[in-house]
């Protein structure tokens, strides 16, 4: 248990890191993974701190089974960070569960993220079967502009303010994701060259919204 200062575990330039099985609690951030490759953080419980997981500059790493709860900035955060596996994470009571800062070809999948996701300027993500929510923000899911090639198979998305999956990227792979209780399900401003197909869209107010976006393939939601 910290005071609410400095980091409770933190790795810098190790690679083949296992991290496991830890309760972190009241720190400025929780875990700190940085230059680092190959490594594995799994089954903690990190929560009452300002920050819970912070990655940067990681590759072909493994983060699952964590559960990342009331840490108030953020549960979660990918920085410059490539080629990792994040899956079956529980992350809320945060201001935002979770986000990808220049971080590409990640897989993130079967994580339950209750405020929200935010990629970044990063490419070729794929998140499959995630359950995401944000009842307090304005955009459950949010993909910059700069977060083409951008794949999201599958996903639950539910109970936001604004916009279920707002996209400024173009590119993107939409296919079978379903999305209620939010003012608008897709948002696609200045999005281009996107196939968004399946899955449903209920208790909107409207379904699919295009600004200055064009050449998009919408089939059969």
């Amino acid at each position: 248990i910290g005071d609410g200062t400095s980091t409770g575990i933190e790795s810098i330039a190790h690679d083949s890191v296992s991290i496991k099985d830890c309760e972190i609690v009241n720190y400025a951030v929780g875990i700190h993974l940085k230059d680092s490759s190959f490594s594995e953080i799994s089954q903690n419980k990190v929560h009452d701190s300002m920050q819970g997981l912070s990655v940067d500059n990681v590759q072909w790493t493994g983060i699952y089974d964590n559960l990342l709860v009331n840490n108030k900035d953020w549960g979660m955060s990918l920085s410059g960070s490539d080629l990792n596996n994040v899956s079956n994470n529980i992350i809320r009571g945060s201001n935002l569960s979770a986000q990808l800062l220049s971080s590409s070809r990640n897989i993130l999948t079967k994580n339950s993220l209750k405020e929200g996701l935010r990629i970044i300027n990063g490419k070729d993500n794929f998140l499959d079967r995630n359950y995401v929510s944000y009842k307090e923000g304005a955009n459950i899911i949010e993909l910059s502009s700069t977060s083409n090639r951008t794949t999201l198979i599958g996903n639950t998305l539910y109970d936001g303010r604004l916009t279920g999956l707002l996209v400024r990227s173009s590119y993107n792979n939409i296919i079978n994701n379903d999305i209620s209780l939010v003012d608008t399900g897709y948002l696609l401003n200045v999005s281009n060259y996107n196939y968004l197909a399946g899955g449903d869209v209920i208790n909107t107010s409207t379904g699919i919204l295009l600004l200055r976006s064009g050449n998009n393939n919408v089939v059969g939601v």
